[in-house]
């Protein structure tokens, strides 16, 4: 991997994140350059239930809105590789929750496992004037899972990331909204967050 390849992408992904009112942060330092694309948001990656509550994914796991009121709907097409997103019934314009997927390589020796996988990039968010608030593996189910909270002072955001990791697989749910807003908004994302399931559990 060269960084200076790195650094151009990650300031084009920035530039993206920063300019949309939707969230390109779901890969933003969590992509390798040595691993495969995001999976693309197609019809054929993703069911979802009648009432717009429940995600499964052909991919091995599933979630959905808990105790919150959102609803899932098709990402944006300039939010390239998001598989879909839930949004709050009323103002999406500034608040969703963005869930990507990522096939890595087994033989990667940067995304062997999720520290790993997190731990190259927690400098490149500070590169890029992402100030990162907290940052901490949790226990879920059994398994080790990652959260990461963040600020784009500069244009009022607030973002977190709950990642995700099996079998060089990783699923990275992405919280956003203005920073004024955030405190309720995480509310409903952490509902969503806690409900994420791989299949085999």
């Amino acid at each position: 991997m060269k960084p200076t390849w790195v650094l151009k992408q990650w300031a084009k992904w920035k530039r993206i994140l920063l300019q949309s009112h939707w969230i390109f942060m779901g890969t933003i330092g969590l992509t390798s350059g040595g691993s495969a694309a995001p999976y693309p948001a197609t019809s054929s990656s993703l069911l979802i239930s009648s009432q717009r509550s429940l995600f499964i994914s052909p991919l091995g796991f599933q979630l959905h809105r808990g105790e919150s009121d959102w609803i899932l709907i098709e990402p944006p097409k300039e939010d390239e590789g998001a598989i879909t997103q839930f949004v709050p019934p009323q103002d999406a314009e500034s608040a969703h929750l963005s869930i990507r997927t990522e096939q890595l390589d087994p033989l990667d020796a940067t995304s062997k496992d999720l520290t790993t996988y997190v731990k190259q990039f927690i400098k490149t968010y500070r590169r890029l004037d992402f100030q990162i608030i907290a940052k901490r593996p949790f226990d879920h189910h059994g398994e080790k899972a990652f959260v990461i909270d963040l600020q784009a002072s500069q244009k009022g955001l607030q973002l977190r990331q709950a990642i995700f990791f099996r079998n060089s697989k990783a699923i990275v749910l992405t919280c956003r909204d203005n920073i004024s807003h955030f405190k309720t908004t995480l509310k409903s994302c952490n509902e969503i967050i806690r409900s994420f399931r791989w299949h085999s559990e």
